[in-house]
């Protein structure tokens, strides 16, 4: 059982979530319900992970182990960010943005503690704008940017 809340999520009050945690052997680890969540390993060097968070969150994602600390991988993410905006008007106004994403890239382990992301792919139903939240077409100024290629890299150092 859990509840989820962000001051700026789509929702101004928490949401329950339920969730079974199925692990039947060390292949494949499940979380049943909302959020969704499954891993599987259907090969030693192959990880298979599906992802789902209310309300626009989807991830799905396919990864080849390459060496011992590199990976392959190819996917799918539907994502939104939200911000509150400095000096505005209504309190409850927020900037927010979403995207698809078809995705590809290599990830390097570096050391016990550091991540190395190099990654490429097409973005596309992209769109941002100001209002309270994006369900039911609440935004204003939004602006629907065009499809196209992108690339970037990620450093991660986790403590």
């Amino acid at each position: 059982y859990m509840l989820f809340y962000s001051p700026v999520g789509n929702f101004n009050f928490p949401v329950p979530g339920i969730a079974y945690q199925w692990n039947p052997n060390e292949t494949l680890q499940m979380a049943i319900g909302i959020p969704f969540n499954l891993k599987w390993r259907p090969t030693e060097r192959w990880l298979i992970e599906l992802n789902y968070l209310p309300v626009l969150t989807v991830t799905a994602k396919a990864s080849y182990q390459w060496g011992e600390e590199r990976w392959l991988y190819l996917g799918y993410e539907s994502f939104q960010e939200t911000y509150l905006l400095a000096d505005r008007a209504d309190e409850d106004d927020r900037f927010v943005g979403f995207e698809q994403r078809l995705i590809g890239g290599v990830r390097w382990d570096v050391g016990k503690r550091g991540t190395l992301d190099v990654h490429g792919g097409y973005a596309f139903d992209r769109y941002f704008g100001t209002g309270q939240n994006q369900i039911g077409g609440g935004l204003e100024d939004e602006l629907d940017l065009p499809s196209g290629a992108f690339v970037g890299a990620n450093l991660s150092l986790r403590f």
